[in-house]
């Protein structure tokens, strides 16, 4: 008995020993696998330029600056009289600018009516006492020149001659010649010669003085002559003796002689044109007397303007026994009555009918246009007296100025009317097939002006208008007019009337600018009506800031101009200012300041990707800003493993990234930047990030690849995050990635298939390691199902981290035979792993036995394999990889 013990103590000695050094081994493998593998300052692992890129929700930065311009504007209606152009101290007025540098006219429009351009009598050379006069008889004609500033037609010439013939008149001849350029000499000479203008007789006699021709009016067409110069040519065609009368161009030899060289004066002798020059004095030019009246443009063909010229056979009776009736005819412009025809009919009653002509201007009555009062009377009572007529009557040679300033739409009225007799007017109703055109507002008056009408239509009178321009009243193209340098335009057929417009920047820092008149004419009249000019500040930007309050949420844009605008000038009006802003942002509203301006905003339509927004009733302000919002512009975010969509991935796993957009991206427009930040519960930091700014025009693209186990050393929820701007636009979404750890269960004790009896209780002991990193798990939940007898939990180690107990009592097992364990292990972020323990049981009825092995020495035993079989577990997993 006393051997058998010894041998117990000795075994229990050495088990105890044996366990001593497999807690320490153990003990040791863990300490190595936590220093080598688990505990690693994940700021060593990360690269030093991520650890201060801390996760953010939101996402905000500055946008393209802004272009942003100022306008004001003048409207001056109050009339400007240009009485003379010619004169340089009254071709010019002025209006007012903007000091401000680059605060410049972008469109000035300025509308010009009553132009006048008289009649010029141009002298040529008209000083008196005469030099000497040059002989043209015996086919040597002479020619001398003058310069007109535009074209224009001939009225009339004057010339200084005589016949020196005391027996023959002379019949003088007028030409006309344009001109060349005589290299040689360097001086324009005469060319072409028009057809015989006309003839002038001069008597017998010695008699010297100024012979006219009149009612040329021969058009001088400047682009066909050289440096608008024009020669008179005069030719002896009788049998006397003609001389033209000249003077000197030199003073030496008359010093108290006008001995500027006004003309070019020339002989014809044979082909060559020769310079006249005085014999006697010695002088080597001289000017030939010359005056010319010259007309200032093109007159225009007189207009037969047909008002109405049908008729039904019904007639208004516009005679004593009716009313006077009025109808109406418009004209374009300011113009000259001639004639007036009416169809009207009167009977032979032996009663002379007298009419009595006259002119209404017209007004408009908020509905209509009716007449207004008597502008002229154009046939007086007595002036005609007629009995039984039917047909058109014309009334001719009225001479009656029209001016359409003084009435409504350029409309007149001709009023009828028979003080004596009974006369009737033809006239038409407005429905009429054929003739349905409302031509004209047809009057009488009782009480008012009312309509004549048949039936419910109005009707038209039959009326025919002579007219005839004022010659002397031009479209502003006849002679050249000019503001700064540039032509007045004309409306089509309007005498006397023109617009000038320009979109030439104008400014002054005087703050006046100054507008000049020409004309290709001479002391040419006009009148400034109306100026309007608009002015722009171009030069100024604004900031433009977005911010992004959440994944996928609208983009809030702000525009500022926090320097603030005092820029405006208060002598002008209309003050505006516009944003030209994507046209992709929307919700705009506009402030200065506190003020809120959104009233006040128009937005015009978009243009090359932009659009204006105009703010009205504006003005100057310390922080004028905008805000809107535009769509964000990114829709998802997509990861995958292998080509396969996931949002969970394993360590080792690579990941793939996509990013999709709303609409198609242009061409490497902007930079998509992708970024991966740790979880909160690690440090928040950036991760991993990728970018990608060379790809093509699309709507979905690729981000790169990651793999994950190159960054990262602990798992959970990775937050994905994608952010694009082109600066006009943003796009902003992010995603959680969750990283899962790959894991490995094992069983320590005891071994699969042992045998226990129904009096023991023994614990499982599994491990519970992170295979990718070599790591026990703490903190894990052990999930166990004994033989189905219901599922139970336990987090308790055995005291080394990774090794979870689980206690099981044979002693609820009534029967022998195999018997199970379902064990799972289970943590947040980590990969779920099942075990299956088996185990056999045998029924015992000893009570003795509840406390001893079924074998002698069990216990001792087991407690040995147990040792054995942690350090062979330890050892197992310490070279598992």
């Amino acid at each position: 008995m006393n051997r058998k013990k010894t041998f117990q103590l000795m075994i229990l000695i050495l088990i105890l020993y044996s366990f001593l050094l497999n807690f320490l081994f153990l003990k040791n493998i863990v300490s190595n696998r936590q220093k080598n593998r688990g505990n690693y300052d994940y700021d060593e692992i990360v690269p030093e330029y991520l650890k201060t890129s801390d996760y953010s929700s939101f996402i905000e930065g500055n946008g393209e600056n802004i272009n942003l311009s100022l306008q004001q504007s003048l409207l001056d209606d109050s009339p400007i009289i240009i009485s003379n152009i010619s004169d340089s101290n009254n071709n010019k007025f002025y209006e007012p600018s903007p000091t401000v540098e680059n605060f410049d006219s972008f469109f000035v429009n300025i509308t010009i009516e009553d132009i006048y351009a008289p009649n010029k009598i141009l002298i040529i050379e008209d000083y008196l006492p005469i030099a000497g006069s040059y002989d043209f008889t015996n086919a040597q004609p002479g020619a001398t020149s003058f310069k007109i500033n535009g074209n224009g037609y001939l009225e009339n010439i004057s010339v200084i001659v005589r016949n020196t013939d005391t027996v023959e008149t002379v019949v003088v001849g007028f030409y006309i010649y344009n001109s060349t350029w005589n290299s040689t000499t360097q001086k324009s000479i005469p060319d072409g010669r028009s057809p015989l203008l006309d003839t002038y007789i001069i008597p017998v006699g010695d008699i010297i003085g100024w012979y006219t021709i009149t009612n040329q009016h021969y058009y001088l067409d400047n682009s066909k002559t050289e440096n608008k110069t024009w020669f008179i040519g005069l030719y002896d065609m009788g049998l006397g003796d003609a001389r033209w009368a000249y003077v000197d161009d030199d003073s030496a030899y008359f010093g108290s002689s006008d001995d500027d060289n006004e003309t070019w004066s020339y002989y014809k002798f044979g082909l060559d044109w020769l310079l006249i020059d005085n014999p006697g004095s010695g002088c080597p030019t001289v000017d030939l007397e010359l005056k010319v009246d010259l007309a200032p443009y093109i007159y225009p063909s007189e207009k037969t303007l047909i008002v109405e010229d049908q008729s039904t056979g019904i007639l208004w009776n516009f005679g004593i026994t009716g009313s006077p009736a009025y109808g109406s005819f418009r004209i374009r412009g300011n113009t000259i009555l001639e004639n007036i025809s009416i169809w009207l009919w009167n009977n032979g009653d032996g009663t002379d009918c007298n009419f009595r002509v006259r002119i209404f201007n017209s007004q408009w009555t908020g509905t209509k246009n009716e007449p207004l009062g008597l502008y002229a009377t154009v046939v007086p009572i007595d002036a005609v007296l007629i009995d039984g007529f039917d047909g058109w009557y014309n009334f001719t040679d009225l001479n009656t100025f029209l001016n359409v300033s003084e009435t409504d739409n350029n409309t007149f009225y001709v009023v009828m009317q028979d003080v004596d007799d009974d006369t009737y007017w033809y006239m038409i109703s407005d429905d009429i097939i054929g003739d349905n055109d409302d031509e004209m507002d047809a009057y009488y008056y009782s009480g008012g002006y009312q309509l004549i009408t048949i039936g419910p239509r109005t009707v038209d009178l039959s009326l025919k208008v002579g007219l005839k321009p004022h010659k002397n009243i031009p479209k502003p193209e006849d002679i050249g007019l000019k503001i700064n340098n540039t032509a007045v335009i004309g409306d089509n057929d309007i005498h006397g009337f023109g617009y000038w417009n320009s979109t030439q920047e104008y400014s002054s820092s005087s703050g006046q600018l100054e507008f000049k008149l020409s004309a290709d004419w001479w002391d040419v009249l006009c009148k400034i009506t109306l100026v309007q000019i608009n002015y722009t500040k171009t030069d100024l930007k604004a900031n433009s800031m977005y911010r992004v309050l959440g994944s996928g949420q609208e983009v809030i844009w702000n525009v500022s101009r926090n320097s603030g605008l005092d820029f405006f000038d208060a002598r002008l009006s209309n003050y505006r200012i516009n944003f030209t802003v994507p046209s992709s942002w929307n919700n705009i509203q506009v402030f200065n300041g506190p003020i809120d301006k959104t009233n006040d905003i128009s937005i015009n339509p978009e243009k090359k990707g932009y659009k204006t927004v105009q703010v009205a009733n504006a003005g100057n302000g310390t922080y004028w800003h905008l805000t809107a919002t535009s769509e964000n512009l990114l829709s998802s975010i997509d990861t995958y493993v292998n080509s396969n969509p996931t949002n969970t991935v394993m360590y080792s796993d690579i990941v793939q990234f996509n990013t999709t957009f709303t609409e198609k991206i242009s061409q490497n427009d902007g930079i998509i930047n992708l970024s991966v930040y740790n979880p909160i519960a690690i440090n928040d930091k950036l991760n991993f990030t990728s970018v990608n700014s060379t790809y093509g025009s699309s709507t979905e693209f690729y981000l790169g690849s990651w793999d994950v186990s190159d960054t990262i050393t602990r798992y959970g929820g990775f937050r994905v995050q994608v952010f694009w701007s082109n600066n006009t636009a943003v796009g902003f979404w992010d995603k959680v990635l969750t990283i899962i750890g790959e894991t490995d269960l094992s069983l320590l004790t005891p071994s699969q298939d042992a045998t226990f009896y129904t009096n023991q209780s023994f614990d499982i002991i599994v491990y519970f390691e992170d295979f990718n990193l070599l790591t026990s798990i703490d903190g894990a939940t052990i999930e166990y199902n004994i033989n189905g007898q219901g599922l139970q939990s336990t987090i308790v180690n055995n005291g080394t981290i990774g090794y979870y107990v689980i206690p099981v009592d044979c002693t609820v097992f009534t029967s022998d035979g195999l018997k199970s364990v379902d064990i799972s292990a289970n943590k947040q972020y980590y990969d779920s792993q099942l075990l299956t323990y088996y185990f056999n049981v045998i029924v015992v009825e000893e009570p003795s036995m509840a406390s001893r092995p079924a074998i002698p020495g069990y216990n001792i035993i087991a407690l040995i394999g147990l040792c054995f079989g942690i350090t062979i577990a330890l050892i197992k997993n310490k070279y598992k990889k």
